[in-house]
C-alpha cells in the first residue's frame, strides 16, 4: 500500500509471501517444538529482507520499480521452489498450535480478522497522524520538491518497499490461505 502511495509498484509481494510462508512452514516441520512467535519472526525476517532487496534496487540502484519487482518476483519464485524441493506443503504437516492461530476465535471473532485489524489500524494511524506518515504522501505527490527539501526521497522509497508491516501481512495471508484450503 505504501509503495503505491509513493508512485511505485511492487509485483514481487506474492512471491515474497510464498517464500516467507514456505520458509516458515519448513522451519515448523523440521522444528515442531519451536515457539510460534519465533517462527513468525522467521517469516517476517524473510519478507523484510526481500523488501530491502527490491527497495535498494529502486531507491539506490535507480532501477524502475516495475523492472526491479518483476525480476525479483521471478527470483523469489525460484528460491521458493528450491526451498520446497518442488513439493507442496499442506496444513496437515503443520503443528496444531500453529493451525490454531488461523482456526481459533477470540470473543467470537476469528483470529485472522483480529490480526488484520491489529496490523491495519496502527498503519492507518501512522500514515494519517504522524509526520513521517505524511511524508510518505509527500514523496508520492511531489518527489522533486521533497528531494529539494531536507527529506531523503531515497530513504523513504527504500523504507516503503521494505515495510515491516508487509511482512506481517504476508504471514497473515499465509495463515488465511491454509485456513481456507
Amino acid at each position: 500500500m505504501m509503495v503505491i502511495i509513493t508512485r511505485g509498484i511492487d509485483l514481487s509481494l506474492g512471491s515474497t509471501l510464498a517464500l516467507a510462508g514456505m520458509v516458515t512452514t519448513k522451519v515448523m516441520i523440521v522444528y515442531p517444538g519451536l515457539p510460534i512467535p519465533l517462527a513468525f519472526f522467521d517469516g517476517i525476517g524473510i519478507g523484510t529482507l526481500c523488501g530491502f532487496i527490491v527497495g535498494a534496487m529502486v531507491s539506490w540502484g535507480s532501477v524502475p520499480p516495475i523492472i526491479a519487482s518483476m525480476g525479483m518476483m521471478n527470483a523469489y519464485r525460484g528460491i521458493t521452489f528450491l526451498v520446497s524441493d518442488g513439493q507442496w506443503v499442506s496444513a496437515h504437516q503443520m503443528t496444531n498450535p500453529f493451525k490454531a492461530i488461523a482456526t481459533g476465535r477470540f470473543l467470537g471473532i476469528n483470529n485472522l480478522v483480529l490480526i488484520a485489524v491489529l496490523i491495519l489500524l496502527p498503519r492507518m494511524c501512522f500514515l494519517q497522524h504522524t509526520n513521517p506518515g505524511r511524508r510518505v504522501y509527500a514523496v508520492g505527490s511531489n518527489p522533486e520538491f521533497i528531494f529539494a527539501s531536507i527529506l531523503s526521497v531515497f530513504l523513504h522509497v527504500f523504507s516503503n518497499y521494505s515495510q515491516f508491516f508487509d511482512s506481517f501481512h504476508a504471514m497473515f495471508y499465509n495463515l488465511l490461505y491454509y485456513y481456507l484450503k
